[in-house]
C-alpha cells in the first residue's frame, strides 16, 4: 500500500472513502479472508479489512497507533513468537492470533477429522490412531526444537523448524516424528538460561503444541497427513496449498463455536475493542 497511508490525515479518511465504521489493517490476503471471518462474528459495526503486504508494513501502522491517540483502526497480527520476545507494539487495538498463526486457529482435530472423511477416511478408530501419531510427532518436535527455534528467531538466523514437514523425514509417512529423527538440529550450545526461559514462559501459557508450532509447518503436517491416508477413489490425493487452505477456511464455519478452543478468546478480543463510529 502507497506510504500515503502513514500520515495522520490520511489513515483517518480511509474508513470514509470504504463507507465503513472500522479499517482493519492485516499481514497478507490469506489473513484478510480469515480475519473477515472472525470479526463478522463478534464485531458489531461495520468495517473493511485491508492487507499491507507483510508483518514490517504491519508494525508501522501498529506504531502510529501509539504516536497519535486520534488515530482509531485496528490491526491484526499473526502471533509469532511474540509471547516470548515482546515484539509486537502495545495498544487496545492490536489484536493477534490465539496460535503462531491463522493456520493453528484452522486446523483443530475437528477440521483435520472432517477434512480426512472427506478425502475418504472413514474409519473412525482409525483416524483417532493416527491424529495421536500426528499430535506426537509435533509434540516432540516442539519439546526438542522451541526454544532453539525462538532463539533463531530473535536473532534473525534461519528457522530450525522451518515451514515444512519434509526437512525431517524423508520417507514413509513423513508426519511421524520421533525424537531420534531430530538429532541433526538440536543444539547443544544453547544457552541454559535462555532455554529453561522459554520453556517456563511456553508451560505457563495458554498454548499448547498445537497452538505454538509455525502455522505453515502444522499446515504441510495437515497435507501430508491427508495424502498419506486419503482412502479416496485415485491412488493418491492431488490436494495442492490452496485447495487445502480455501477447504479450511470453508470448513472453519461449521465447526467454529463455543466447543473450539480458541472460541473464548477472540470473543474477548474482539469485544473488548471500543472505536468510536463515525459522526
Amino acid at each position: 500500500m502507497d506510504s500515503l497511508i502513514y500520515s495522520t490525515d490520511a489513515l483517518n479518511v480511509i474508513d470514509d472513502l470504504y463507507e465503513v465504521s472500522t479499517i482493519i489493517y492485516v499481514e497478507g490476503s490469506d489473513d484478510v479472508i480469515f480475519w473477515r471471518k472472525i470479526f463478522k462474528r463478534f464485531y458489531s459495526k461495520t468495517f473493511e479489512v485491508i492487507d499491507l503486504g507483510g508483518k514490517p508494513e504491519l508494525i508501522k501502522i501498529a506504531e502510529s497507533l501509539r504516536e497519535d491517540e486520534d488515530l482509531e483502526y485496528i490491526v491484526a497480527f499473526d502471533l509469532d513468537y511474540s509471547i516470548f520476545n515482546n515484539e509486537l507494539p502495545n495498544h487496545p487495538n492490536i489484536v493477534t492470533t490465539f496460535g503462531h498463526s491463522i493456520e493453528n486457529t484452522l486446523i483443530q482435530k475437528k477440521a483435520i477429522f472432517t477434512l480426512a472423511e472427506n478425502c475418504g477416511l472413514t474409519n473412525e478408530s482409525l483416524l483417532n490412531t493416527e491424529f495421536d501419531i500426528l499430535y506426537s510427532s509435533i509434540k516432540v518436535i516442539v519439546d526438542e526444537l522451541l526454544s532453539l527455534d525462538v532463539y533463531n528467531y530473535n536473532n534473525d538466523k534461519k528457522s530450525v523448524i522451518g515451514k515444512n514437514i519434509q526437512k525431517f523425514s524423508k520417507k514413509g509417512k513423513v508426519y511421524r516424528i520421533k525424537k531420534q529423527d531430530l538429532s541433526l538440529y538440536v543444539s547443544s550450545s544453547l544457552d541454559v538460561d535462555f532455554d529453561k526461559s522459554i520453556r517456563a514462559a511456553y508451560d505457563s501459557s495458554r498454548l499448547t503444541v498445537m497452538d505454538v508450532i509455525n502455522g505453515h509447518f502444522l499446515f504441510s503436517i495437515l497435507l501430508k497427513f491427508l495424502d498419506l491416508n486419503s482412502k479416496s477413489f485415485r491412488s493418491s490425493l492431488d490436494l495442492s496449498n490452496d485447495a487445502l487452505l480455501m477447504n479450511l477456511l470453508s470448513v472453519f464455519d461449521g465447526f467454529f463455536s463455543e466447543d473450539h478452543p480458541h472460541y473464548n478468546f477472540y470473543l474477548e478480543k474482539i469485544g473488548s475493542l471500543n472505536i468510536t463510529a463515525p459522526v
